[in-house]
């Protein structure tokens, strides 16, 4: 609960892991450290088609919307996950999250953004004073794959 909303996410809900978020290179680097001691590999190719497409048209893409670390509605890097994936929060039915259902449909969902949340990320990036940019790009760079 956040002030009094109800938020309504939950294991297994994604709609949030199809959007294009930006992080930190410090974020990349807690994100490898993490893939290596679990075993997690990625598909560089994945992330390359995600790139090619915009910030737009990601999240509408049939193919290259979900992050490449999503499987089976489950997040492989959940207790590192960037700040931007923690900062998604919805309070719309749970049925409205379900990306299948919902692109295209014109039915809205209602995201909840806490000013404190985001005060707070603004301060750490200012903290950290480091580039910032797209998950994919952050990523092939970092994990030394370009």
């Amino acid at each position: 609960m956040i002030k009094d909303v109800a938020v309504t996410c939950k294991k297994g809900c994604s709609f949030c892991c199809h959007m294009d978020i930006d992080i930190t290179s410090t974020e990349a680097q807690l994100i490898k450290e993490y893939m290596a001691v679990n075993a997690i590999g990625i598909d560089a190719g994945y992330l390359e088609a995600q790139l090619s497409l915009s910030k737009v048209d990601r999240p509408l893409s049939q193919t290259h919307s979900a992050c490449v670390f999503l499987k089976g509605e489950n997040c492989l890097i959940y207790p590192v996950r960037p700040i931007a994936c923690r900062k998604h929060l919805m309070n719309s039915a749970a049925v409205f999250c379900d990306q299948k259902l919902m692109v295209g449909s014109g039915v809205g969902k209602t995201q909840v953004l806490s000013p404190d949340i985001e005060a707070l990320h603004s301060a750490i990036e200012d903290a950290l004073k480091e580039e910032s940019g797209r998950m994919a790009g952050i990523l092939l760079r970092e994990l030394d794959i370009v």
